[in-house]
């Protein structure tokens, strides 16, 4: 047994029990008369002091304080004289007598058929009967409780006037949220436990909503960072709308739909009201009329269906026209895709685009779509589908529109301007377009890529709408700038006009300048350049006339049947041109050779074009001559990879650079040459 006076031996059997023994004395003691037991004294253990995850430790008590002498053990059986645990029991009952617990009183019952009719119109929906059979009443008296103080801040907050008998809440559209309680004035909406909403792409101050309960309207403003929508309509940060009585909104934009109500609903008058301040603000008298018919119409197809046009009965010709793209312009994806899934995949591109097309058509400007849908000449777009989808947007907007729309390549397909050309002939009444007060909007603008994260932009695919509406002689807006105000966006600028090569007379043909054309003696001319760079076109206007003998693969059937035609003509003594690309060394090799074989200098002409004027002459040819068979792009592109200069290293006596010059059979022909025809 370890020896008392060792501090740090372990306490013994008898020792435990000694404080044991002492602990259930004193609660004893105080229990007898008749006051609470003293806490045990020492201090708390654990990591909170305030917590009784660990018991307290017993305080030691000291032998003198049982009557013991110093050298007697605690195990003495005087220490257990005056213990009082079984003797006092009289006064224990004494003592319980004297402090008696007051009679249990049971709570009275929750009766939910008390409440006023007013708040039961608030839980007669099927969500909260299905809720109330399997909640507790504690919860339901918390729903009340919430109710209450609604009703007492929209007293409160509106002075004691009518309104506060009338609540407004966010009802939401699915079961997985919660219904959220707005009280008059300013509120605060986002993720919380209130809402039920935990996405966070949803800030914790969403939206802002500021709620009239007289005149059941609310203000929204949105502060989080993500757009929300409103009835389907996107709303930016730190825009703001107006809201009424059965307005959908979404926190995020495309999550989270609620829908704003007011208990009880707006009367007859007050919509009556509110109907006849909004066509005050929003239209005038003269437009109402032409409104309601908007969504009644007829559509037209015309050159055998590579352009469709519809126009709205309410449309009316004017001097002024306010022209859009569709696509990225006037809608979006819902979807979020570049290319909608299905039909009904589309949504106003913002909120904005309502209100100016409406202050337009108020203006006297006639609207009109011009849109490129090259997916409805490839069979991947049913033409029905789209023309609902034209019906859709358009009952949507509220505004009559006369729509173009061009199905196949050619002049009707932007940056051409067929659809213009054929609005001002056929679609506007004889009555002259003032192109001064007109303008264009679209997206396809050749801007570059910018921005990072969630405000990353894809650079645009193309420049059709911007050439578009350069081509016609207007100004061009993007959809930021139109509809947001935004300031003018930079753009990818081509070096290239098709214009300047027409009206710049001051190019020579040739150069060097004192080129002889043609040769005193028999020779060979070897033509350098891609598909479209006016190869066959300078031959034929500048070498046969000098009776050179022309071999063209294209012609002929293949190289080597050009080779027999360039034979034959030396043989003759009569000078021949090699009318093909001959882009690589390789291939003006063969002809080389032929040359030095019967002795006749061999001189190179290359075509000085660059190549966004090549491709330019490529879709010119395209659509001027239809005996000419269309170049695949990616052959293109590997001539254009394939490429090498020509050096006289080679074999030539001289390389000669061919600037062109081109001409044409009518006026016609001219005008479309200047115009912008490649879209990008």
């Amino acid at each position: 047994m370890s020896c008392p006076n060792d501090t740090h031996a372990r306490p013994t059997y008898f020792e435990n029990r000694r404080t044991q023994f002492n602990s259930m004395q004193e609660i004893d003691e105080d229990r007898v008369r008749g006051c609470r037991p003293a806490r045990q004294c020492g201090p708390r253990q654990g990591l909170d002091a305030h917590t009784s995850r660990f018991p307290p430790t017993p305080r030691q008590y000291e032998a003198h304080e049982f009557g013991l002498r110093e050298d007697e053990p605690f195990q003495h059986p005087r220490m257990f004289e005056n213990l009082t645990f079984e003797t006092n029991a009289g006064a224990f009952d004494a003592m319980r007598a004297a402090n008696a617990r007051p009679p249990y009183q049971q709570q009275p019952q929750f009766n939910i058929c008390d409440l006023p009719s007013e708040q039961l119109d608030d839980f007669s929906n099927p969500n909260f009967r299905e809720a109330y059979d399997e909640v507790s009443v504690i919860t339901v008296l918390r729903a009340i409780m919430s109710i209450a103080n609604s009703f007492k801040r929209s007293f409160v907050d509106s002075g004691g006037s009518k309104s506060f008998k009338r609540t407004c809440i966010l009802q939401p559209m699915a079961s997985d949220y919660n219904c959220i309680n707005l009280s008059s004035g300013r509120n605060m909406v986002g993720r919380s436990c209130e809402t039920g909403v935990r996405d966070v792409h949803c800030s914790k101050r969403q939206l802002e909503l500021d709620v009239d309960m007289e005149n059941t309207r609310a203000k929204l403003r949105v502060i989080g960072v993500n757009p929300c929508s409103v009835n389907g309509l996107m709303v930016m940060q730190n825009n703001e709308c107006n809201l009424e009585h059965g307005d959908i909104i979404e926190l995020v934009y495309g999550k989270y739909q609620f829908e704003l109500q007011f208990k009880p609903t707006p009367t007859a008058e007050v919509k009556i009201k509110n109907e006849n301040k909004n066509q005050l603000n929003d239209e005038a008298k003269s437009s109402d009329s032409r409104s309601s018919k908007v969504g009644a119409g007829k559509w037209e197809s015309v050159g055998n269906g590579v352009m469709m046009v519809y126009t709205d009965d309410a449309v009316q010709a004017s001097t002024k026209i306010a022209g859009y793209d569709i696509d990225g312009t006037i809608i979006t994806t819902k979807s979020g895709n570049v290319f909608p899934k299905h039909a009904d995949d589309w949504q106003i591109l913002y909120p904005e685009v309502l209100k100016k097309l409406k202050l337009l058509q108020q203006s006297g400007y006639k609207i009109c779509f011009f849109t490129n849908q090259g997916g409805i000449g490839s069979g991947k777009i049913k033409l029905d589908d789209f023309k609902q989808k034209i019906k859709d947007i358009l009952t949507k907007l509220g505004v009559p529109v006369q729509v173009f729309i061009a199905i196949e390549e050619g002049h009707y397909r932007k940056p051409l301007i067929g659809m213009w050309q054929y609005l001002v002939e056929h679609k506007n009444d004889d009555i002259d377009i003032d192109l001064s007060k007109s303008f264009y909007v679209g997206d396809a603008a050749g801007r570059p890529e910018s921005g990072s994260g969630k405000n990353k932009r894809r650079k645009d695919h193309s420049l059709a709408d911007r050439r578009f509406a350069a081509n016609v002689g207007v100004s061009f807006y993007t959809p930021e700038e139109h509809f947001l105000g935004k300031p003018t966006e930079q753009w990818l600028k081509s070096d290239y006009k098709p214009s300047d090569i027409i009206n710049n007379s001051d190019i020579p043909l040739l150069e060097p300048k004192n080129i002889e054309l043609p040769a005193d003696n028999c020779e060979m001319i070897i033509m350098v350049g891609l598909p479209g760079s006016g190869k066959s076109f300078f031959c034929e206007e500048y070498l046969d006339q000098h009776n050179y003998t022309i071999a063209n693969a294209d012609k002929a059937g293949s190289t080597q049947a050009c080779l027999k035609i360039c034979e034959k003509a030396l043989e003759a003594g009569t000078s021949c041109v090699v009318d093909n690309t001959n882009v690589d060394v390789e291939s003006r090799k063969k002809f080389i050779t032929l040359a030095k074989r019967y002795n006749v200098p061999c001189r190179c002409f290359v075509m000085n074009v660059q190549v966004d004027q090549v491709r330019h002459n490529i879709k010119y040819r395209h659509l001027t001559d239809t005996s000419h068979s269309k170049i695949n792009e990616m052959v293109f592109n590997m001539m254009k990879k394939k490429y090498t200069n020509p050096t006289v290293d080679e074999g030539f006596t001289h390389i000669v650079k061919v600037n062109l010059k081109p001409k044409f059979k009518s006026t016609t022909e001219e005008q479309l040459y200047k115009l912008y025809l490649l879209e990008k």
